[in-house]
């Protein structure tokens, strides 16, 4: 079971995303928030070792948005992937999101089966995003850092650089693991100090950096 947190002010979505994630059996609701405000308060009750493994993030909350609460939780619980909530016409809000750390999105209303598929994706720290939407994240970063920086300058070793490239092709933490023979933990380790050394807190981020410095 994949334990999940939702952030969401609209109790009628809610209500849906419960009964869809009770139909499919693979799904384990552990926090329900009516914005980030409660979900970052949620979190900090739990136990480090059952805090959530994905978090769906609505964007539109009152008291505190999604856009806020994803910057605020990357910053305590930088390896908590971030799901953003959206409907078609807040291509902008879910940028900004992203910016903040949100590790993908997903439209209100997906089938069950792509509600799953995304989870599962940023659990294993692959992009659940379209290509527009990746496009325009590596746009901003590209933009911003105009002149090329060298992984040495990152202070990245050796396999830190082998597995962000790894984590640029999408590739998931096991079958990294698999590649480098190693465990999925070590690669856990390796990720936190690209992570670190990079000064991002998601893939995404990451892979923009690499992409813009032209490593892969």
């Amino acid at each position: 079971m994949i334990k999940i947190a939702i952030a969401e002010d609209n109790k009628d979505v809610r209500d849906s995303l419960i009964k869809v994630f009770e139909l499919l059996g693979e799904i384990e609701v552990q926090i329900i928030a009516a914005n980030g405000r409660e979900l970052l308060q949620q979190l900090e009750q739990l136990e480090q070792g059952i805090k959530p493994e994905v978090v769906l993030m609505d964007i539109e909350m009152p008291e505190m948005d999604g856009i806020e609460a994803t910057k605020q939780l990357k910053k305590i619980y930088p390896d908590i992937p971030v799901i953003i909530l959206t409907v078609v016409n807040q291509k902008d809000s879910v940028f900004q999101a992203l910016k903040n750390g949100a590790n993908g999105y997903i439209l209100k209303g997906e089938k069950p089966k792509a509600i799953l598929e995304a989870i599962k994706q940023a659990k294993e720290g692959r992009l659940p995003m379209t290509p527009e939407i990746a496009a325009l994240t590596i746009a901003f970063f590209s933009g911003h850092h105009e002149q090329a920086t060298s992984q040495e300058d990152y202070d990245l070793t050796k396999r830190e650089a082998e597995i962000l490239s790894y984590l640029c092709k999408g590739m998931t933490y096991k079958k990294i693991a698999d590649e480098c023979f190693i465990s999925q933990r070590t690669v856990n380790t390796h990720i936190e100090n690209i992570y670190r050394k990079l000064n991002v807190h998601s893939a995404v981020e990451a892979s923009n950096v690499a992409r813009k410095n032209r490593w892969v």
